[in-house]
């Protein structure tokens, strides 16, 4: 149960939700001057795609179960084809 409940913070819905929810928390997607933070600390709280490299990166690592792994795995892979085609719309 608990792998079910994680999983659903990755891939698409996880991206959905990721951004749902800084919407509702009145924060930004990302830093204007510092998209990626390359030279500030992240700040998940602050900015969406934060919370990417602060929890959604890892949450593979934490899967109980070898199939939870492999569908987490995959799912982060989803993430990071996004973040991926973030850096080239926004020119890094």
């Amino acid at each position: 149960m608990q792998d079910a409940d994680r999983m659903e913070s990755l891939g698409a819905i996880g991206l959905a939700r990721t951004f749902y929810v800084a919407g509702r928390m009145g924060s930004s997607l990302f830093h204007e001057d510092d998209p990626f933070a390359l030279s500030r600390d992240l700040d998940d709280r602050s900015f969406a795609i934060d919370h990417f490299k602060v929890k959604l990166y890892r949450i593979s690592e934490t899967m109980n179960t070898r199939g939870g792994r492999i569908e987490a795995r995959k799912r982060v892979m989803i993430l990071e084809r996004f973040m991926e085609d973030l850096k080239g719309e926004l020119g890094f």
